[in-house]
């Protein structure tokens, strides 16, 4: 039977950047769709700062009923051909240093999940990609 996840908490630390915070914005995909990360009390992916993201149960990003991961089960974190990635976008040109990036999947009544990358640090940007991939650890 399908547990539903209850929450996702999402940690990134963030290196140097090429243009200003408020030309970034910052995406994860999981479970068959995208979530925006964005805090509408904090400018988000300043250089050198760590920032906590969490969707779902105790959300503290901005349009949180929009970006509410709910109707996602283990099955679609579980699924290998659904991947689970963190993406950028950027209004101008430039580029992010991402130092950390954890995301934990909390279930109402399962074990949480954990995903990460091994190929961090990494830069994101217009000339060399903005999509990094995670792996369940």
């Amino acid at each position: 039977m399908a547990v539903p996840v209850n929450s996702i908490a999402v940690d990134i630390s963030v290196g140097s950047t090429t243009t200003a915070p408020t030309n970034i914005t910052g995406y994860l995909g999981i479970g068959g769709r995208e979530f925006r990360l964005n805090k509408s009390a904090i400018q988000d992916f300043v250089s050198n700062t760590a920032t906590n993201y969490v969707l779902g149960s105790g959300a503290n990003v901005e349009n949180s009923g929009d970006n509410n991961p709910s109707k996602i089960t283990d099955d679609d974190c579980d699924n290998p051909r659904i991947p689970v990635y963190f993406r950028v976008e950027f209004t101008n040109t430039g580029s992010i240093e991402i130092n950390s990036l954890s995301v934990v999947v909390n279930f109402t009544g399962g074990t949480p999940q954990t995903y990460t990358s091994t190929l961090l640090p990494l830069k994101l940007g217009e000339t060399s990609g903005k999509t990094i991939y995670l792996k369940e650890q």
